[in-house]
């Protein structure tokens, strides 16, 4: 539905995005995925995943809210979420005081995030937050906002040129813009070897979720680390089907080149490099043991990647809406 309560449609070159999205939605719900930043529980179903353990959900989703709230502008202000899927961001956002709208093309995403809103308990900070089932480039709002969002869904648009031409229409003079991405052009070899060794080594300590031979050769090694490279490229196990038909439309170069034309920046920062594929794999004999491998892993990550031993698997970018884009002042 849209601000009007009318029924928005989604065309046919996105439905089977939709669809994609849909179905993924609905089986990790139904596996007891709870989309919710405060109150997710622990959900043995993700066998390495952040969603695994509520940590590790902070760990990653809880730094890119943390970005977001560093730059976004004081609340209320008006944001939209664009591709705000079963909405942990968005809710985050209304509860620190915005007044938040959240743009998604999967009909079962904005189900399963109203049932989170109505069980969210109420607090005298929440501003507002509306759902709205529409793909983007169709969707013709009746007002501007403060501030956009795109959290790990930018990636998804074959051309990130005319979507942020669209945003900027969008925004208010010097509004803001938040963008959180994957960096898959970037992870390396090297990163992918990095990964390779700890895995390894988490598996020959009885600590990774699965058993890993160690390789007796350097050819083979060399295989394991191709092997993850792709998977951390192209986000996916090996034989497993990409997220949704869009996934990798863009690169973070092409985003980044594409957001300079328009916003001048406010801050930029590097993501982890090889975290968000490891922490939820980590089984130790204990909780305690766990969460203990999980915190060394994530120091480790952001201390390579701050020091250029590692490349970002994402990256971080705030921006203002340039003056000379659509009569800003």
């Amino acid at each position: 539905m849209d601000s009007q309560g009318k029924k928005m449609t989604v065309p046919k070159r996105m439905k089977s995005e939709a669809s994609a999205f849909d179905e993924r939605i609905v089986e990790r719900v139904e596996h007891g995925m709870v989309p919710d930043l405060q109150n997710t529980r622990p959900c043995e179903w993700f066998y390495n995943n952040p969603w695994r353990h509520p940590v590790f959900v902070d760990m990653v989703f809880g730094e890119y809210l943390r970005f977001a709230l560093r730059h976004l502008p004081a609340p209320p202000a008006d944001c939209l979420e664009v591709g705000s899927g079963p909405g942990h961001m968005s809710l985050e956002l209304a509860r620190c005081g915005h007044d938040v709208a959240g743009l998604e093309i999967s009909a079962a995403s904005i189900e399963v995030a109203t049932e989170t809103l109505h069980r969210s308990p109420a607090s005298q900070t929440f501003g507002s937050l509306r759902y709205i089932h529409s793909d983007f480039l169709g969707w013709h709002p009746d007002q501007q906002f403060d501030a956009a969002c795109f959290f790990l869904t930018l990636h998804h648009f074959e051309e990130p040129r005319a979507v942020l031409e669209k945003i900027a229409s969008l925004l208010r003079p010097r509004g803001t813009i938040i963008v959180i991405e994957p960096a898959r052009d970037w992870f390396s070899i090297r990163d992918a070897a990095i990964a390779a060794l700890i895995r390894i080594l988490l598996s020959l300590e009885g600590r990774w979720h699965e058993q890993l031979n160690p390789p007796e050769s350097t050819e083979q090694l060399d295989q394991i680390v191709h092997a993850i490279h792709r998977e951390y490229v192209e986000a996916r196990d090996v034989g497993e089907p990409p997220q949704s038909p869009s996934d990798n439309s863009s690169y973070a170069s092409a985003m980044l080149e594409e957001l300079g034309l328009i916003f001048d920046p406010i801050a930029m920062e590097r993501g982890f490099a090889f975290l968000p594929r490891i922490v939820g794999g980590v089984r130790a004999p204990s909780e305690r043991l766990t969460l203990e491998t999980a915190k060394f892993l994530e120091v480790f990550d952001a201390y390579c990647v701050s020091n250029g031993l590692l490349e970002p698997g994402a990256f971080c970018y705030a921006g203002q809406l340039r003056s000379s884009v659509n009569g800003g002042e």
